[in-house]
């Protein structure tokens, strides 16, 4: 497997009393991986993540430990454009800056 096609990423330090509401605006994979699980996705490496497809809208998603994390949001092999915030419902506040962009898809092989 090749490197990880396009993603839209956030980096933060959350734990269990942490709710992460990511919210995208079409049909998407939204993931919460943790540091050595982001390097492998982005390698194309097997590796763990909590999430799923989202068909636009909002996923909850709650980090099991304390440590650094990532939200990833990518759109799958065929690509396409998305929107998506980052909220911690725990604080209130928003993960970063929302992001929008067209995203490629997995290369053909």
């Amino acid at each position: 497997m090749g490197p990880r096609q396009d993603h839209l990423h956030w980096e933060l330090d959350a734990g269990p009393s942490d709710t992460l509401q990511v919210t995208v605006d079409d049909t998407a994979h939204v993931f919460l991986m943790d540091d050595g699980n982001y390097q492998k996705y982005c390698q194309g490496a097997e590796h763990l993540s909590y999430g799923g497809r989202v068909d636009g809208g909002a996923q909850l998603l709650k980090p099991n430990r304390r440590g650094r994390w990532h939200v990833v949001v990518d759109m799958g092999r065929s690509g396409g454009r998305i929107s998506a915030h980052v909220l911690n419902k725990a604080t209130g506040q928003p993960v970063g800056a929302p992001q929008g962009r067209l995203l490629s898809g997995a290369a053909s092989k």
